[in-house]
């Protein structure tokens, strides 16, 4: 097994091109010694003298030519994979498939979204917004915005903003009448997919109560925009 490495062979090439010891250690950030010792080392394992070493100036002998013409090449090649790989990380690139409500989607993130786009130019967004409540692994969803707090196996989860939701009725409507949740039943109503049970919380007592309505559904709809009457 030979006692150099290729690190050694970029030693090397970095001497040579930079034409001294000294300004090879230190674009190297190794000591003088270690890298004197390293090229030494290579020299002996070859059984070649690669460079011709004076005071002044560093030369390279004809066999150190024929190397430092094949490896040269080599590492300039590596080095451009290495920035190539570093340019890719500094700069994300791709596609981000994100699911969110329709309602959010318009009202909340499209903004968001239009920001994100300026400044990360090599992405690119593919939003589906739905108020389904799809398999987000089996549409290859990356990112999925959610009313409530859906337990997801396998999925992080992040509460970005807190909302409430409120009961409203018909500008005429007598309410003072309604002290508990129960009597809600008999009263037509209008609800919203995916917003049900109601999470209700009285304001004099901070009971809370998880209400399903189940009775008297007038109208159920999957867009919380199509609740609102005229």
């Amino acid at each position: 097994m030979p006692n150099y490495s290729l690190d050694d062979l970029r030693y090397f090439c970095t001497i040579v091109k930079l034409g001294s010891f000294k300004k090879a250690s230190e674009s190297l950030n190794l000591s003088l010694s270690t890298l004197s010792r390293r090229i030494r080392l290579l020299e002996q394992t070859l059984q070649l003298t690669l460079l011709n070493r004076d005071a002044h100036r560093v030369t390279l002998t004809h066999t150190g030519e024929l190397y430092y013409a094949r490896y040269c090449k080599l590492f300039e090649e590596v080095d451009a994979i290495e920035q190539a790989l570093s340019d890719e990380k500094q700069q994300p690139k791709g596609k981000i498939r994100i699911s969110a409500p329709i309602y959010m989607g318009k009202h909340f993130l499209s903004a968001i979204f239009c920001d994100f786009l300026l400044l990360y130019p090599e992405i690119q967004l593919d939003l589906r917004f739905s108020n389904d409540l799809i398999d987000i692994e089996k549409k290859g969803i990356d990112i999925a915005f959610r009313v409530r707090n859906p337990a997801i196996d396998n999925w992080v989860i992040r509460e970005l903003k807190l909302t409430h939701n409120i009961i409203c009725g018909r500008p005429n409507q007598t309410t003072h009448l309604i002290t508990h949740p129960e009597q809600l039943e008999e009263q037509p109503k209008v609800i919203c997919f995916g917003l049900a049970p109601w999470q209700l919380k009285n304001k004099l007592t901070n009971e809370v109560y998880n209400v399903e309505p189940k009775k008297h559904i007038r109208l159920e709809v999957d867009e919380i925009q199509m609740m609102k009457f005229k």
